[in-house]
Protein backbone atom coordinates (compact mmCIF):
# COMPACT_ATOMS: atom_id res chain seq x y z
CA UNK A 1 0.00 0.00 0.00
CA UNK A 2 1.52 3.30 -0.53
CA UNK A 3 1.77 6.04 1.91
CA UNK A 4 1.69 9.40 1.31
CA UNK A 5 3.87 11.60 3.82
CA UNK A 6 2.59 14.83 4.84
CA UNK A 7 4.16 18.03 6.31
CA UNK A 8 3.16 21.67 7.29
CA UNK A 9 5.29 23.99 5.23
CA UNK A 10 4.56 28.12 5.31
CA UNK A 11 3.08 29.36 2.40
CA UNK A 12 5.58 31.26 -0.20
CA UNK A 13 8.75 30.23 1.55
CA UNK A 14 11.74 28.38 1.76
CA UNK A 15 11.95 25.92 4.60
CA UNK A 16 15.29 23.18 5.15
CA UNK A 17 14.53 19.82 5.17
CA UNK A 18 15.68 19.35 8.45
CA UNK A 19 12.81 22.32 9.96
CA UNK A 20 9.78 20.58 7.88
CA UNK A 21 7.08 19.72 10.51
CA UNK A 22 6.51 16.61 9.36
CA UNK A 23 3.00 14.86 10.40
CA UNK A 24 3.75 11.72 11.62
CA UNK A 25 7.31 13.37 13.55
CA UNK A 26 10.20 11.87 11.61
CA UNK A 27 11.41 12.23 8.09
CA UNK A 28 9.86 9.57 5.58
CA UNK A 29 12.19 7.32 3.95
CA UNK A 30 13.46 7.68 0.35
CA UNK A 31 13.33 4.20 -0.09
CA UNK A 32 10.51 1.09 0.40
CA UNK A 33 11.45 -0.72 3.11
CA UNK A 34 12.06 -4.05 3.26
CA UNK A 35 10.57 -6.99 5.80
CA UNK A 36 13.95 -9.08 7.24
CA UNK A 37 12.23 -13.19 7.21
CA UNK A 38 15.04 -14.92 9.57
CA UNK A 39 14.64 -19.03 9.02
CA UNK A 40 15.94 -21.46 11.11
CA UNK A 41 15.14 -25.64 11.31
CA UNK A 42 14.42 -26.55 14.72
CA UNK A 43 14.16 -30.43 15.36
CA UNK A 44 11.34 -31.39 17.82
CA UNK A 45 11.50 -33.04 20.93
CA UNK A 46 9.50 -35.31 23.22
CA UNK A 47 8.27 -33.18 25.98
CA UNK A 48 10.25 -34.00 29.23
CA UNK A 49 8.00 -34.31 31.60
CA UNK A 50 5.93 -37.12 29.30
CA UNK A 51 9.36 -38.92 28.20
CA UNK A 52 10.01 -38.94 32.08
CA UNK A 53 6.76 -40.26 32.95
CA UNK A 54 7.00 -42.92 30.34
CA UNK A 55 9.97 -44.18 31.18
CA UNK A 56 9.46 -44.57 34.87
CA UNK A 57 6.52 -46.64 33.93
CA UNK A 58 8.73 -48.65 31.66
CA UNK A 59 11.16 -49.12 34.58
CA UNK A 60 8.94 -50.00 36.73
CA UNK A 61 7.02 -52.76 34.62
CA UNK A 62 11.19 -53.95 34.06
CA UNK A 63 11.29 -53.99 38.06
CA UNK A 64 7.93 -55.95 38.57
CA UNK A 65 9.04 -58.55 36.11
CA UNK A 66 12.03 -59.24 37.77
CA UNK A 67 10.38 -59.81 41.04
CA UNK A 68 8.02 -62.12 39.33
CA UNK A 69 10.89 -63.73 37.57
CA UNK A 70 12.55 -64.17 40.72
CA UNK A 71 9.56 -65.66 42.98
CA UNK A 72 8.54 -68.22 39.53
CA UNK A 73 12.04 -69.18 39.19
CA UNK A 74 11.98 -69.95 43.28
CA UNK A 75 9.10 -71.44 43.85
CA UNK A 76 9.22 -73.52 40.31
CA UNK A 77 8.32 -76.76 42.04
CA UNK A 78 5.28 -75.51 44.31
CA UNK A 79 2.03 -77.45 42.78
CA UNK A 80 0.25 -74.30 41.33
CA UNK A 81 2.88 -72.31 39.93
CA UNK A 82 4.29 -75.88 38.35
CA UNK A 83 0.41 -76.11 36.70
CA UNK A 84 1.58 -72.43 34.82
CA UNK A 85 4.94 -73.97 33.14
CA UNK A 86 7.59 -72.00 34.68
CA UNK A 87 9.69 -72.15 31.93
CA UNK A 88 7.41 -70.68 29.43
CA UNK A 89 6.53 -68.08 32.21
CA UNK A 90 10.44 -66.84 32.33
CA UNK A 91 9.64 -66.65 28.05
CA UNK A 92 6.84 -64.43 28.57
CA UNK A 93 8.11 -62.22 31.73
CA UNK A 94 11.82 -61.85 29.27
CA UNK A 95 9.47 -60.92 26.64
CA UNK A 96 8.26 -58.27 28.53
CA UNK A 97 11.44 -56.88 29.54
CA UNK A 98 12.61 -56.57 26.52
CA UNK A 99 9.92 -54.82 25.39
CA UNK A 100 9.86 -52.32 28.02
CA UNK A 101 13.72 -51.41 27.00
CA UNK A 102 12.12 -50.67 23.55
CA UNK A 103 10.21 -48.05 24.88
CA UNK A 104 13.28 -46.82 27.04
CA UNK A 105 15.56 -46.90 23.27
CA UNK A 106 12.89 -45.04 21.15
CA UNK A 107 13.16 -42.33 24.08
CA UNK A 108 17.08 -41.88 23.08
CA UNK A 109 16.04 -40.31 20.26
CA UNK A 110 15.43 -37.39 22.42
CA UNK A 111 19.41 -37.48 22.72
CA UNK A 112 20.70 -37.95 19.18
CA UNK A 113 22.26 -35.48 17.37
CA UNK A 114 22.49 -36.58 13.73
CA UNK A 115 20.41 -39.12 10.82
CA UNK A 116 22.58 -41.58 11.60
CA UNK A 117 22.16 -42.10 15.36
CA UNK A 118 18.87 -41.59 14.77
CA UNK A 119 18.95 -44.35 12.53
CA UNK A 120 20.57 -46.90 14.80
CA UNK A 121 17.89 -46.39 16.89
CA UNK A 122 15.41 -46.95 14.75
CA UNK A 123 16.40 -50.27 13.59
CA UNK A 124 17.10 -50.89 17.36
CA UNK A 125 13.90 -50.06 18.67
CA UNK A 126 11.94 -52.20 16.07
CA UNK A 127 14.26 -55.04 16.15
CA UNK A 128 13.21 -54.97 20.32
CA UNK A 129 9.77 -54.70 19.74
CA UNK A 130 9.61 -57.72 17.34
CA UNK A 131 11.13 -60.01 19.77
CA UNK A 132 9.47 -58.80 22.27
CA UNK A 133 6.46 -59.07 21.15
CA UNK A 134 7.32 -62.68 19.28
CA UNK A 135 8.84 -64.12 22.91
CA UNK A 136 5.82 -62.62 25.08
CA UNK A 137 3.09 -63.44 23.27
CA UNK A 138 4.31 -66.61 21.34
CA UNK A 139 4.86 -67.83 24.97
CA UNK A 140 1.71 -67.51 25.85
CA UNK A 141 0.01 -68.81 22.99
CA UNK A 142 1.91 -71.94 23.44
CA UNK A 143 1.21 -72.54 26.79
CA UNK A 144 -2.78 -72.27 25.69
CA UNK A 145 -2.16 -74.26 23.22
CA UNK A 146 -1.43 -77.49 24.92
CA UNK A 147 -4.34 -76.82 27.15
CA UNK A 148 -6.72 -76.85 24.02
CA UNK A 149 -5.03 -80.00 22.68
CA UNK A 150 -5.19 -81.91 26.05
CA UNK A 151 -9.01 -80.16 27.13
CA UNK A 152 -10.00 -80.83 23.07
CA UNK A 153 -8.77 -84.09 22.11
CA UNK A 154 -11.10 -86.91 21.11
CA UNK A 155 -8.62 -89.92 21.30
CA UNK A 156 -8.73 -91.75 24.82
CA UNK A 157 -4.83 -91.78 24.12
CA UNK A 158 -2.55 -89.40 26.99
CA UNK A 159 -0.97 -86.33 24.97
CA UNK A 160 2.26 -85.47 26.24
CA UNK A 161 3.48 -81.58 24.93
CA UNK A 162 6.56 -80.77 26.77
CA UNK A 163 7.61 -77.04 27.69
CA UNK A 164 10.76 -77.90 25.33
CA UNK A 165 8.30 -78.43 22.50
CA UNK A 166 6.77 -75.55 23.46
CA UNK A 167 10.18 -73.80 23.47
CA UNK A 168 10.91 -75.08 20.24
CA UNK A 169 7.37 -73.69 18.63
CA UNK A 170 8.31 -69.73 20.15
CA UNK A 171 11.89 -70.39 18.60
CA UNK A 172 10.48 -70.91 15.53
CA UNK A 173 8.57 -67.68 15.59
CA UNK A 174 11.26 -66.27 16.87
CA UNK A 175 13.65 -67.43 13.82
CA UNK A 176 11.24 -66.85 11.26
CA UNK A 177 10.78 -62.75 12.62
CA UNK A 178 14.60 -62.58 12.85
CA UNK A 179 14.75 -63.90 9.17
CA UNK A 180 12.27 -61.06 7.77
CA UNK A 181 14.16 -58.17 9.62
CA UNK A 182 17.25 -59.44 8.57
CA UNK A 183 16.25 -59.41 5.04
CA UNK A 184 14.87 -56.53 5.41
CA UNK A 185 17.69 -54.57 7.08
CA UNK A 186 19.83 -56.28 3.96
CA UNK A 187 17.79 -54.99 1.13
CA UNK A 188 16.35 -51.88 1.94
CA UNK A 189 17.19 -51.14 5.68
CA UNK A 190 15.61 -48.97 7.83
CA UNK A 191 17.07 -45.19 8.27
CA UNK A 192 16.44 -41.84 9.78
CA UNK A 193 14.65 -39.34 7.57
CA UNK A 194 13.87 -35.45 8.73
CA UNK A 195 10.72 -34.76 8.06
CA UNK A 196 8.97 -30.97 8.25
CA UNK A 197 5.92 -30.90 10.38
CA UNK A 198 4.82 -27.75 11.58
CA UNK A 199 5.72 -23.77 10.61
CA UNK A 200 5.64 -21.53 13.62
CA UNK A 201 6.05 -17.93 12.82
CA UNK A 202 6.90 -15.17 15.33
CA UNK A 203 7.40 -11.16 14.63
CA UNK A 204 10.28 -9.80 16.20
CA UNK A 205 9.72 -6.10 14.98
CA UNK A 206 7.82 -4.04 12.43
CA UNK A 207 9.98 -5.55 9.33
CA UNK A 208 11.26 -8.66 10.99
CA UNK A 209 10.11 -11.97 11.19
CA UNK A 210 11.10 -15.62 12.73
CA UNK A 211 9.99 -18.66 11.17
CA UNK A 212 10.57 -21.81 12.66
CA UNK A 213 10.28 -24.83 10.92
CA UNK A 214 9.96 -27.91 13.24
CA UNK A 215 10.93 -31.32 12.09
CA UNK A 216 11.14 -34.67 13.15
CA UNK A 217 13.10 -38.00 12.96
CA UNK A 218 11.17 -40.49 11.09
CA UNK A 219 11.60 -44.29 10.24
CA UNK A 220 11.63 -44.96 6.62
CA UNK A 221 12.37 -47.86 4.22
CA UNK A 222 12.37 -47.27 0.32
CA UNK A 223 10.07 -50.50 -0.01
CA UNK A 224 7.44 -51.35 2.61
CA UNK A 225 6.79 -54.77 1.64
CA UNK A 226 8.85 -56.51 4.78
CA UNK A 227 6.67 -53.99 6.92
CA UNK A 228 3.44 -55.58 5.65
CA UNK A 229 5.35 -58.97 5.94
CA UNK A 230 5.87 -58.40 9.64
CA UNK A 231 2.32 -56.94 9.89
CA UNK A 232 0.54 -59.91 8.49
CA UNK A 233 2.46 -62.82 10.60
CA UNK A 234 1.81 -60.87 13.88
CA UNK A 235 -2.12 -60.69 13.16
CA UNK A 236 -1.90 -64.33 12.01
CA UNK A 237 -0.31 -64.77 15.79
CA UNK A 238 -3.18 -62.77 17.22
CA UNK A 239 -5.63 -64.16 15.63
CA UNK A 240 -4.49 -68.02 16.08
CA UNK A 241 -4.08 -66.71 19.96
CA UNK A 242 -8.18 -65.54 19.85
CA UNK A 243 -9.14 -68.69 19.12
CA UNK A 244 -7.56 -70.54 21.58
CA UNK A 245 -8.52 -68.12 24.22
CA UNK A 246 -12.30 -68.81 22.92
CA UNK A 247 -11.79 -72.79 22.68
CA UNK A 248 -10.62 -72.21 26.34
CA UNK A 249 -12.93 -70.32 27.68
CA UNK A 250 -14.60 -73.43 29.63
CA UNK A 251 -11.26 -75.06 30.99
CA UNK A 252 -12.48 -75.32 34.89
CA UNK A 253 -8.74 -75.22 36.25
CA UNK A 254 -8.19 -71.59 37.00
CA UNK A 255 -4.06 -72.11 36.69
CA UNK A 256 -4.35 -73.64 33.24
CA UNK A 257 -7.02 -71.24 31.66
CA UNK A 258 -5.21 -67.87 30.20
CA UNK A 259 -8.57 -67.16 28.20
CA UNK A 260 -8.93 -63.92 30.19
CA UNK A 261 -5.32 -62.73 29.88
CA UNK A 262 -4.77 -63.55 26.02
CA UNK A 263 -8.07 -61.98 25.54
CA UNK A 264 -7.26 -58.19 27.17
CA UNK A 265 -3.65 -58.53 25.93
CA UNK A 266 -5.23 -58.80 22.25
CA UNK A 267 -7.44 -56.09 22.89
CA UNK A 268 -4.76 -54.21 24.20
CA UNK A 269 -2.60 -54.62 20.97
CA UNK A 270 -5.27 -54.28 18.36
CA UNK A 271 -7.38 -51.74 19.44
CA UNK A 272 -5.56 -49.58 22.31
CA UNK A 273 -2.06 -49.37 19.96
Amino acid sequence: QERIELAIVPVGEIVPLREVDWVLGKTPLDYTPREIINYHEKIMKIDFYLLLGVDSVAVLVIIMAFIVLIINTKFRNQKLIKLTSPIMNIVILVGAIILMISVLVYSLEALVANEREAGVICKGKIGLLLLGFTLGFGALFAKAWRVFKAFTSQTSKKIIITDLQLVAQVAVFTFLDASIYTAWQVAWPTNAQLRNVTLEEFRVGSLEVDLIQWQVYSCESDKPYFIYALLAEKALLLLFGGFIAFETRNVHIEALNDSKSIGISIYNVGFCC
